[in-house]
């Protein structure tokens, strides 16, 4: 079989900015800690750097990088036997996406400035070879633990220092490493429960691969160095127009030009800002010069339009993806330039063109279609370019005709402000993503679970500015909301087309936001930052407050992600937020914002114990017109002080009736399956909530068990906190689950306030709390980074006794509290009960 290197079978780019190769500069690098090869269970310890031989005979190798990386695939080329050498490599956070045939994806539902596709295939022959050169993927991969490369053609392959360039914010101490389990933290945590130190290190490792510095996520798309060839686009999520998002019509021709470089190209009309609208996917003829021998004949057969709508064409992962038809065409050629014509109807009729000759004329409700907003979002649609896997091409002259031939967009595809305009922008902000994996955007609910872990942990506050500064930036001029669920690539200018009716729909997370940046002020005390936004924190509020029912004074948003709306959970949200806004106001010097909205907060308040406490059952009702309870409701209530006392209680005795496998229902009408996705993200709270009121019984069981789940050793352990979890302990989505999702890494937060026992109690930790709560511990120790320093804190009852040391720096007061009855010696003052205030400095405080 004649196959030409790709480099002379197309005159596009060149091989360094098509491959990405880049001389070795330094050895930044993450590798393997064990490989396996074949189908052999056994696993060789020595693989980090040393050469990976694959042979015709044996092909497969998997690599184990023992805990989640991110970054650059890269590898040297060591050698190879064949005319042409080619391999696909596939990865994965859990072991089973390996076998799957896309491995633990697609993740369509943005993308994404990284791959959407978990397998790559990768043309040997075309990679430099010499000692100072790595071959590097044009993708970013998010995250994995897991690898496998595989030679699909040629006779045999060795490659050295296979790896991965980081990309998000690592440390330098792990940087230098190269260790894939490290997670480097300012802040500390350590205690007699080894397992307690592995769970709470799944926060600060979770946050290393979500959280990612302005300017390291580059643009996936590559404007060519000859104008006339416009845009180069390889295979990857349809990016959509800003510029149309308002104003494309029902009725319109879009019309451009495309050069297939390899595959074929694609095309989105009726583009929502997630998955709505229908596909479109036009195979090339597939010429052996360049078509992979992975390629999916099946799924993308030559000379081929594939219809399809949802995110994706295939789906192994939870989204809605379909693929409807498949329409046959004549000889579509590649490196030649087509003109394409796809007029819409009524967001369902679809007449497409090639070259001025019709080729397909669809009725879209024929498949069942049903034209409108995604699920997930609402909003205004657009016009969207880029291809299927492998499916790379150059994309001008793009046009936007009206039926009377007024042309309403025109875009030649040559300047650079085409990268911002379809949100492939290589990202402006330092920010936490959701996931690092997926779905890589800015998700304000998962932001402050994030945040309470980052402020205990790396205290990187660069990354927590960065993501609160990039959502003020994209919010709402009109009604001062910030768009829920930001995605990384976009600018400033073109922010409303993100900020639809869709993306403000989880009101909880505008409040998730504002609480966000109440633990920003209270870890760093930035009032000068405060300052400076404190207008736009104040459009937000007012947006907020213009939810509340002004009868009942219940918060009565459309929808929320906890609870319900006029419920518990929602309003006890509601609450909690404005006792932090008033704070902030009276920080911010805005007194009279200060009364107004602790005067709200009260309201709120009394409402929910008025109208939602059931007497009879002893629990907040979910909502008005739910009378169930759950545990969401119970820690928010808990969490705002709604629930005080003996309330607290009785609603706290129902909680055992919730418990299932490692966790807890979401609600008393929840039914438990081995199906039922338990949520380490809603349990934060909860977890939170028990620390507040002193459980440890309840706290011991979600540790021992939920978190114990995701830090234990297993083919799942990724080292990060996961999105959901089965009762059974695996992974809630199946291989759709983010293993490294910040949203489940609560406890890190929690095993630092309450095993370890030190919180701040006022902003910028000039005051805090120095009391550990009895968590089955013989010791705990630790450190916080504070404003003016750090602050100390140790414990230990090894002795028999227990042993208190803090240290904190001058200036600041603590309150210690033991934790176990009796009298104390306080620095030099013996026979000492109860609370002890101390001033900064070192104080020791012992059991007598």
């Amino acid at each position: 079989m004649l196959r030409l290197p790709t480099a002379l079978a197309l005159v596009l780019l060149s091989s360094s900015d098509l491959f990405r190769v880049s001389a070795h500069q330094n050895d930044i690098r993450y590798y393997p800690q064990s490989c396996s090869y074949g189908t052999s269970s056994s696993k060789d310890g020595n693989c980090a750097k040393a050469p990976i031989e694959l042979t015709s005979d044996n092909p497969w190798v998997s690599l184990d990088y023992g805990a989640i990386v991110s970054g650059f695939p890269n590898f040297k080329v060591d050698k190879y036997d064949g005319a042409y050498v080619e391999v696909e490599i596939t990865y994965s956070e859990g072991l089973s996406g390996l076998s799957m045939p896309f491995g633990d994806g697609p993740y369509m539902f943005t993308n994404q400035l990284a791959s959407n596709f978990r397998t790559e295939t990768i043309n040997i022959t075309d990679v430099v070879i010499n000692d100072d050169s790595y071959f590097k993927s044009f993708f970013i991969q998010g995250s994995q633990r897991w690898q496998s490369i595989r030679l699909t053609s040629g006779n045999s392959l060795t490659l050295k220092n296979v790896g991965f360039a980081p990309t998000s914010a690592t440390t330098a101490k792990q940087d230098r490493k190269g260790d894939a389990t490290l997670a480097d933290t300012k802040s500390t945590f350590e205690c007699s429960n080894d397992m307690y130190n592995r769970i709470w290190a799944l926060g600060p490792k979770s946050l290393q691969h979500a959280c990612v510095r302005n300017g390291t996520q580059p643009s996936t798309w590559t404007l060519d160095s000859n104008p006339e060839n416009g845009v180069y686009i390889r295979g990857q999520r349809a990016a959509r127009s800003a510029n149309l998002t308002g104003v494309l019509p029902n009725n319109y021709t879009f019309s451009f030009e495309t050069k297939i470089a390899r595959g074929g190209f694609g095309f989105q009309l009726d583009a929502g800002i997630g998955g709505s609208g229908p596909l479109f996917y036009v195979v090339s003829n597939l010429p052996e010069a360049t078509t992979y021998t992975t390629w999916n004949y099946t799924l993308l057969p030559a000379n081929t339009l594939v219809l399809g709508a949802g995110f994706a064409i295939v789906n192994q992962t939870t989204l809605p993806a379909y693929q409807y038809d498949r329409v046959p065409l004549g000889d579509i050629p590649e490196n030649v330039w087509l003109n394409v014509s796809a007029r819409s109807e009524l967001a369902s009729l679809y007449t497409i063109s090639i070259n001025g000759q019709e080729v397909a004329n669809i009725n879209y409700t024929s498949y069942g279609y049903l034209p409108g907003p995604s699920p997930f979002y609402l909003g205004p649609t657009s016009i969207g370019i880029g291809g299927w896997q492998d499916q790379d091409a150059n994309y001008r002259n793009l046009k936007v005709t009206l039926p009377n031939g007024t042309v309403i967009y025109e875009n030649p595809m040559t300047s650079s402000d085409i990268i911002a305009e379809y949100g492939v922008l290589q990202n402006p902000y330092s920010q936490c993503l959701d996931g690092p994996k997926r779905d890589r955007l800015v998700w304000l609910g998962d932001f402050y679970i994030a945040a309470t872990s980052l402020s205990v942990s790396t205290n990187d506050y660069d990354v927590f500015r960065g993501t609160l500064e990039s959502s003020l930036a994209h919010a709402s001029p009109t009604t001062g909301g910030v768009g829920i669920s930001n995605p990384m690539g976009i600018d400033t200018k073109y922010a409303q087309a993100y900020v639809s009716t869709g993306s403000l729909i989880l009101s909880d997370y505008q409040l998730d936001f504002l609480n966000s940046v109440h633990n920003y002020i209270e870890a760093t005390g930035d009032l000068f930052w405060l300052k400076n936004h404190w207008t736009a924190i104040q459009k937000q509020i007012a947006f907020s407050t213009s939810m509340v029912n002004t009868e009942t004074q219940l918060w009565a948003p459309m929808n929320v992600f906890k609870g319900a709306p006029n419920g518990t959970s929602s309003s006890s949200q509601y609450v909690w937020t404005m006792r932090n806004m008033a704070q902030l106001a009276a920080l911010a010097g805005d007194e009279a914002s200060a009364s107004s909205y602790s005067q709200q907060a009260n309201a709120t308040a009394q409402a929910v114990n008025m109208l939602l406490f059931n007497t009879t059952t002893g629990s907040y009702a979910i909502s008005t017109v739910d009378g169930n309870y759950s545990y969401i409701d119970m820690a928010m209530s808990i969490i705002s002080g709604v629930s005080t006392g003996d309330r607290t209680d009785s609603q706290l005795a129902q909680l055992d009736s919730l418990r299932f496998g490692p966790g807890y229902l979401e609600g008393s009408a929840v039914v438990g399956s081995n199906d039922t996705t338990l949520a380490p993200y809603l349990s934060g709270y909860l977890l939170e909530a028990l620390g507040i009121v002193g459980r440890s019984k309840e706290m011991l069981f979600l540790l021992d068990n939920l978190w114990t789940m995701m830090a234990q050793p297993g083919e799942n352990y990724s080292g990060g906190s996961w999105e959901y979890v089965f009762p059974t302990g695996e992974p809630g989505l199946s291989v759709f689950t983010s293993l490294a999702h910040p949203w489940g890494s609560g406890a890190t937060a929690a095993l630092t306030r309450y095993a370890l026992g030190l919180r701040p109690t006022a902003i910028g930790y000039d005051q805090w709390t120095f009391a550990p709560l009895d968590l089955a511990l013989t010791h705990a120790s630790g450190c916080i980074e504070v404003p003016s320093g750090e602050i100390k804190a140790s414990w230990s009852t090894e002795s028999g006794k227990l042993v208190m040391e803090v240290e904190a720096p001058a200036g600041t007061t603590g309150v210690v509290i033991p934790h176990l009855a009796g009298t104390y010696q306080v620095g030099d003052k013996k026979g000492q009960t109860g609370h002890f205030v101390v001033q900064g400095g070192k104080v020791v405080i012992k059991q007598e």
